[in-house]
């Protein structure tokens, strides 16, 4: 049966050959403490579906054999059978599992990776951001009944550091995938979707889906940087709050110490405002960049996730173009062997050299085979826009859209909090009137 793509070895310094998110380390990577914190409120410590329970944390830098450092993460667990697992993995080991999953399901969502990043990955607060992104992978590739069930994710969370540096040299090095071995698989978690049948309309809506995505990732882009330009002010604001206040304090305190050599304080004081503006300050550094962190964590969260989706949508077009040269290797092999049932030369090449040629029967079951494995690809494709069709399109947009309302709700009410806090402790009806 054709073979749908080969794994290469994998190599932590390269990378992946498929497209990742480093090329947004910049934008992503902005503000890390905050939006790891709102992250965290995010976590999910289990995944009911499928009964594995994962956790990534306590992160911590490390010496490698040749003296670089890298960051090690602590993935601890429970599989459905309750059996615990702990071990440590760094960030290249997260790299290795997503490559195995997106070559081998191609056509449909894989959670996301944080970006690569090379220069400051050894910050505290890159570190925190970082851990809290893998957890969400992790958990979310737990959940699927599909991904966690493959070897390679067993492999990751069970095997010993060495055993998965060994595996990965090893187990999964020259792997084919086998188009038959994926459809077989396919059946089988997504039997409800492919027993549809496909809308004449799909291939207008298929386009249309991708020009959603590529329309949602420049608008997300847009107001990650008015997300960005808002924060900023509120940072600015909170700095000149902070600067008002002390000037407040030297104001009064000029006025105490001027006042009493020319003895007016006692006639004409000046109302000490320092206490009110600096509770605003409290206020304000509690969240400087007046909360927008949760939203620019959102919305980083979804870029990263249309990426995946754009992955998913790659790696269905490979499989249509496995389907095309099947079909180009079927004609070329059938006008062969019509050639040779008429009496010609099979190959010019073989002829020249004085190379044995197939027989009639070996040619025949060439184009047997390469029959067979035309119709094989073209099933995964149909089987692929089946599942998008029927599951990945609504389940993305689905999830997406909750994420966004919950975080939408989740910054109403901290704005909301802040906004009784100011309200509570500054008192502004009572100020106004001992003023």
């Amino acid at each position: 049966m054709a073979s749908l793509m080969e794994h290469n070895d994998y190599d932590d310094n390269n990378g992946s050959s498929y497209p990742s998110l480093d090329n947004h380390e910049e934008d992503t990577n902005r503000d890390t403490q905050q939006d790891s914190n709102n992250m965290r409120a995010l976590r999910h410590q289990s995944t009911d579906t499928t009964g594995y329970e994962v956790t990534v944390a306590e992160p911590e830098v490390r010496k490698g054999q040749l003296g670089t450092s890298y960051t090690a993460y602590s993935v601890m667990g429970s599989t459905p059978q309750k059996q615990t697992f702990a071990t440590h993995r760094r960030f290249n080991d997260f790299r290795w599992l997503h490559e195995q999953l997106s070559k081998a399901y191609p056509g449909i969502f894989i959670p996301p990776l944080p970006p690569k990043k090379s220069v400051g990955r050894f910050e505290e607060d890159f570190i925190s951001m970082r851990m809290e992104l893998l957890h969400r992978f992790l958990t979310r590739v737990a959940s699927s009944h599909l991904l966690s069930n493959t070897a390679a994710f067993q492999t990751f969370i069970q095997a010993t550091e060495g055993a998965l540096e060994l595996a990965k040299k090893q187990e999964f090095k020259d792997t084919r995938i086998v188009v038959a071995d994926v459809l077989d698989k396919y059946r089988h978690y997504f039997d409800r979707a492919i027993d549809n049948s496909l809308p004449h309309s799909f291939t207008e809506k298929f386009e249309a889906f991708k020009d959603y995505i590529k329309q949602m990732d420049f608008s997300l882009k847009a107001l990650r940087e008015s997300c960005s330009s808002v924060a900023d002010a509120h940072k600015s604001v909170a700095d000149a709050l902070g600067k008002f206040a002390l000037g407040l304090k030297e104001l009064t305190d000029t006025e105490v110490r001027v006042g009493t050599r020319l003895d007016m304080v006692r006639a004409s004081p000046r109302y000490d405002a320092t206490a009110i503006f600096e509770t605003l300050l409290g206020v304000a550094s509690e969240a400087p960049d007046g909360n927008f962190s949760i939203l620019s964590a959102m919305i980083n969260m979804e870029i990263m996730d249309i990426e995946a989706m754009k992955l998913a949508l790659q790696t269905r077009e490979e499989v249509q173009q496995i389907a095309y040269k099947a079909a180009d290797k079927v004609n070329e092999l059938q006008s062969t062997l019509d050639k040779v049932k008429r009496g010609g030369k099979g190959s010019t090449f073989g002829t020249l050299f004085n190379r044995k040629e197939p027989s009639l029967e070996e040619r025949e079951a060439d184009v047997a085979k390469a029959r067979g494995d035309e119709t094989a690809a073209r099933e995964l494709l149909e089987v692929i826009n089946k599942i998008l069709f029927f599951k990945e399109f609504d389940q993305f947009r689905t999830q997406t859209m909750e994420e966004y309302k919950q975080t939408l709700q989740e910054f109403a009410r901290t704005q909301n909090n802040d906004a009784q806090k100011v309200k509570t402790t500054c008192r502004w009806s009572h100020n106004t009137r001992s003023i």
